[in-house]
């Protein structure tokens, strides 16, 4: 019996295993369960990113798939992961806000909100802006029930879909590759009383996770 190895057991292997499951691909999941960067990623879909203010490279097609995607999950699983949210970008000085106003023609598609003062955020005299269409992912939830849902899976041979993310760019048949990987650091805080709601983009980012808790990197 052919079945599909899938190397790799955070985002992107699931992501492969329900794209599999829905064709009735028989696959099973090789690899270590628990850690890697699925297990502490902050799921932040941000449409437009950087200094620069630059919109990611084919997110309005890539999103629009995503958001489809995790709702037919959702659907077979009966939990929400995915949380559309507008990403609030703080302006950290003048000159910032005047590279917005120069770039806001060609960032229309997502200029939601625009602020001259953001308050209750430091720094948030020089204003803000929304962006739409973004939102986050509860990956680590959205990981584990996936693995629970497919189980063990088969045994059998056939073909190999390496998902193991940085760990496969340093080792393994990827490994001659060039790569630029970047180290993150995240944290989970709580701040009593605090009661921001939206995500907040000034440098780093804070995701607002409810009951006084926040995600920060």
């Amino acid at each position: 019996m052919m079945v599909v190895e899938i190397r790799g057991c955070g985002l992107a292997g699931v992501c492969v295993g329900w794209w599999l499951w829905r064709r009735g691909v028989e696959f099973c999941f090789v690899g270590e369960r628990g850690r890697g960067a699925s297990w502490a990623a902050a799921g932040l879909m941000n449409p437009v990113t950087g200094k620069g203010m630059n919109v990611s490279w084919e997110t309005g097609r890539f999103l629009g798939e995503a958001k489809r995607f995790y709702r037919e999950v959702e659907a077979e699983l009966g939990r929400e992961y995915f949380r559309e949210s507008g990403v609030l970008r703080v302006f950290r000085s003048g000159e910032e806000r005047e590279k917005f106003a120069g770039k806001r023609g060609e960032l229309a598609e997502w200029v939601g909100d625009e602020f001259e003062e953001v308050e209750g955020v430091k720094g948030g005299e020089f204003g803000g802006v929304c962006w739409e269409g973004g939102g986050w992912l509860g990956v680590r939830d959205f990981v584990r029930d996936s693995l629970a849902f497919f189980g063990e899976g088969a045994s059998g041979e056939g073909p190999v879909v390496f998902c193991e993310g940085a760990k496969g760019l340093r080792e393994g048949p990827f490994s001659f590759l060039p790569t630029r990987l970047a180290k993150g650091e995240i944290l989970t805080l709580r701040g009593p009383g605090w009661g921001e709601e939206r995500i907040l983009n000034r440098g780093g980012w804070v995701i607002p996770l409810g009951e006084d808790l926040y995600r920060v990197g």
